[in-house]
């Protein structure tokens, strides 16, 4: 890539970068990592766009011998399928990621690791469903030669038990010979019609299941084109440090997201409380400058009060969790219970004990 102009290989990169979304990290991440790293998610990302043309070739194939439509339309519900069964094979990359634990461990991070073991076993088997049919018409597209005379024999077969089957029917029915001959014939020539326009999909890859070594070795070569992806993230967890900046860069968006988030809730709360104590001034302030000229003592003690709880301060959010906002560690109340009598006091004050609120 470094021969290349600068202006095909800012193209080049742009479609590097674009193709590591399918490895199912996040290509900025991979942006940042080693070059080793991001040659690994290349060819996982490489693997996934051939992982969806296998896709769009078994789909195409199934259509075909399956149902002999319209090529246009078998064109465009193969493309269908290969784009749906691709985001669905992305979507599980995405969330099988290698699990990183610390050595600390403790009984609660044992079921959670437990837990996101039958997840990972659950994705695993989806991954091995989608693997196994799409492997099917591709096996039936390249072997379907290895199963010609099985195939001959089996409608030679069927037409055999159809037409011996027409005959007793025809028989057990009608008298006249004549007559049942042309139906015995009328019969086997629909009979050999239907035979001729099917492909026995289904019946070619029994066949091939049952006889050929090929079919066993080409589902063993799309397992393993399915899984590499998977053994590849795993490996990179082993041997490199990726999975950890991950985790540091995903930590860090969301404390920077947290932190602006409560800049902008302790600024929206301050000037709420503001406005709140703006009314509350317009409104008692004539209600104070009507005591004014009675007890003008009492006004003035009034206004101090009022100013003095209007005055401004700063709002600060509350905080449960030592780990906000990942809330995993709750903040231990040292705080005394108070009893019921407190309570009442704080509620309903009496003179010589004012309230503290």
């Amino acid at each position: 890539m470094s021969r290349l102009p600068e202006k095909y290989r800012s193209w080049a990169k742009n479609i590097l970068h674009n193709l590591w979304a399918l490895s199912g990290e996040d290509k900025y991440i991979i942006r940042d990592s080693a070059p080793a790293i991001q040659q690994r998610f290349t060819r996982i990302s490489l693997v996934v766009v051939a992982i969806g043309i296998v896709c769009f070739t078994g789909s195409f194939t199934f259509f075909e011998y399956a149902f002999d439509l319209p090529a246009l339309v078998e064109l465009v519900l193969s493309l269908f399928v290969a784009v749906v069964i691709g985001n669905l094979y992305v979507l599980l990359l995405y969330t099988i990621t290698p699990l990183i634990f610390d050595n600390k461990r403790s009984q609660s991070m044992d079921q959670q690791k437990y837990t996101l073991i039958g997840a990972f076993t659950i994705r695993i088997f989806f991954i091995i469903l989608i693997a196994t049919s799409i492997a099917q018409p591709l096996g039936v597209l390249c072997l379907s030669r290895f199963a010609d005379a099985s195939i001959e024999n089996y409608k030679k077969k069927y037409l055999q038990e159809a037409l011996t089957a027409a005959t007793s029917a025809i028989a057990a029915g009608e008298d006249n010979v004549e007559e049942r001959k042309s139906q015995v014939e009328a019969e086997r020539l629909v009979v050999s019609s239907l035979l001729d326009s099917s492909n026995f999909f289904v019946q070619r890859i029994r066949v091939l299941a049952d006889s050929n070594l090929a079919y066993w070795g080409l589902m063993i070569a799309i397992w393993a084109l399915f899984f590499y992806p998977i053994y590849q993230k795993y490996d990179i967890r082993n041997q490199k440090r990726f999975y950890l900046q991950k985790k540091e860069v995903e930590d860090r968006i969301v404390t920077d997201a947290y932190v602006q988030f409560k800049l902008h809730y302790e600024g929206l709360m301050v000037d709420r409380l503001s406005t709140y104590n703006s009314l509350l001034k317009h409104a008692l302030v004539p209600v104070i400058g009507s005591i004014d000229s009675v007890a003008p003592g009492h006004a003035v003690k009034m206004y101090d009060e009022l100013f003095a709880e209007t005055e401004p301060i700063p709002f600060e959010k509350f905080e449960a969790w030592q780990d906000p906002p990942f809330r995993t560690v709750k903040k231990k109340d040292d705080r005394p219970v108070q009893p019921e009598s407190a309570l009442l006091n704080l509620l309903y004050p009496t003179n010589d004990q004012p309230s503290k609120s």
